[in-house]
């Protein structure tokens, strides 16, 4: 987006990149591709968890990947060394002075960028702040833990990533806005899985995650 930072400001507004290096490492981007707009760190990723963006090795390996990186280098995008936590993704938001926001993109995979166009859209008067995603209902909630029940006795069904995304239908948006900050957590079997994802998904609430493991490679390789 640099190369439309005028578009951006055109429309009234000002390109603000969040990154989750040190300092230093933002001085040494704004260097290397000759920004002039504000630069944040956010080191703890606090800003990460809030707006809900992905990360995790999965995603980082996506097939998708060479292409997304052959299409960066087409646009003039160049990879630097790595600063920062490598495991997290992106993504892109339109926040508008009161706070509403009109856009809204979470990077699947490392390289995967929304089209300028559509940011630009949502920069005009005219744009509609996103709605927000209302609460699960009481039949949702209900149908959730009425299949966990079904996929329960089946151990490999009900945990695998279908029988995850069966129980989080049971979920509720209260349910999962917790801040760990400052908790330590102890995993068991956290060098694949359940457990690894379990750690993934407490790291990311941003407590610090201790994996206990049988065999000690396998878990220093998680």
């Amino acid at each position: 987006m640099r190369d439309r930072i005028d578009d951006i400001r055109a429309r009234g507004a000002e390109l603000v990149i969040v990154g989750n290096g040190a300092q230093n490492f933002a001085a040494a981007f704004r260097e290397d591709f000759e920004l002039d707009c504000p630069i944040l760190v956010d080191p703890e990723l606090r800003a990460y968890r809030a707006a809900g963006l992905r990360r995790g090795r999965v995603e980082l390996l996506s097939p998708r990947l060479p292409l997304n990186a052959l299409r960066a280098l087409r646009s003039g995008s160049r990879q630097t060394g790595v600063e920062g936590d490598p495991w997290q993704l992106g993504g892109v938001f339109v926040i508008r002075p009161g706070g509403d926001v009109t856009y809204r993109y979470v990077s699947r995979e490392a390289g995967d960028h929304p089209p300028v166009e559509e940011i630009l859209a949502a920069l005009e008067e005219e744009a509609e702040p996103i709605q927000e995603a209302s609460p699960s209902s009481g039949a949702q909630v209900w149908l959730g833990r009425a299949l966990s029940r079904v996929v329960d006795p089946f151990i490999v069904s009900s945990f695998d990533r279908t029988g995850f995304r069966i129980h989080s239908l049971a979920f509720r948006a209260e349910d999962l806005d917790v801040d760990l900050s400052g908790r330590r957590c102890l995993v068991t079997g956290a060098n694949s899985g359940i457990g690894y994802e379990t750690a993934l998904a407490l790291a990311d609430l941003g407590a610090e995650v201790v994996l206990l493991c049988r065999n000690r490679e396998r878990g220093e390789q998680a």
